[in-house]
């Protein structure tokens, strides 16, 4: 299994990468989610849930019908008590936009990129890797992912934490070294929605495996 500080080292290097400008573009009004989600869809490979003939090919900018319900919800009142209903809602409200297909891990990631923390991305990868460490989850079933996710983390967040912690002194082996100083990485390797998506890339590595 990968150590925890290699993970946040991958992390690391993914939110340098990509992460960053999506959140970025994400956040920053409509015109910009769209220029980025073609971007975000195919780096997070959920590109094939969308068919053209829903948007293009229906007189809309490609992605247009998932912008527009991203951009209806008040982010700001988000928070760990209804992130959970909220990512169910708003999955629903895209997959009728799409024929009625099933988009939860498309779901959680583009809202993700728009609200960051609570929200937890629902990963096949993930789901295998609860599974082998005695997390199981139904499919589709993103409560009892949520819940068995949480517990896994508390169980590691110690370690997730120490890995963060010394993140900086590795910053030399990071994809975008030149680009960041080790004050940036203490600065964002502090922050919970980082530590979480340091464990989300552990559980993609194991449940790849």
């Amino acid at each position: 299994m990968p150590t925890f500080e290699y993970c946040a080292l991958e992390y690391l290097n993914l939110w340098t990468s990509y992460d960053k400008r999506f959140v970025e573009n994400f956040t920053g009004g409509k015109q910009k989610m769209l220029e980025i989600i073609p971007e975000v869809a195919t780096v997070y490979r959920v590109h094939r849930n969308f068919p053209l003939r829903y948007d293009v090919l229906n007189n809309r900018e490609r992605y247009e019908p998932i912008v527009d319900k991203l951009a209806a919800i008040n982010i700001a009142k988000i928070d760990e008590n209804n992130f959970i209903k909220t990512v169910i809602q708003t999955r629903q409200n895209i997959g009728q936009e799409y024929g009625g297909l099933g988009v939860l891990s498309a779901t959680t990631k583009f809202l993700w990129m728009l609200v960051r923390d609570p929200i937890i991305i629902y990963d096949n990868n993930a789901m295998t890797a609860l599974g082998r460490h005695n997390y199981p989850v139904d499919e589709g079933n993103y409560g009892q992912y949520v819940q068995q996710w949480q517990q896994l983390y508390a169980e590691k967040e110690e370690e997730v934490n120490e890995a963060c912690q010394g993140l900086h002194g590795v910053r030399l082996y990071a994809r975008h070294a030149n680009e960041i100083d080790e004050q940036y990485i203490q600065q964002i390797s502090a922050e919970t929605w980082f530590r979480k998506r340091v464990f989300d890339m552990y559980l993609w590595i194991v449940g790849a495996e």
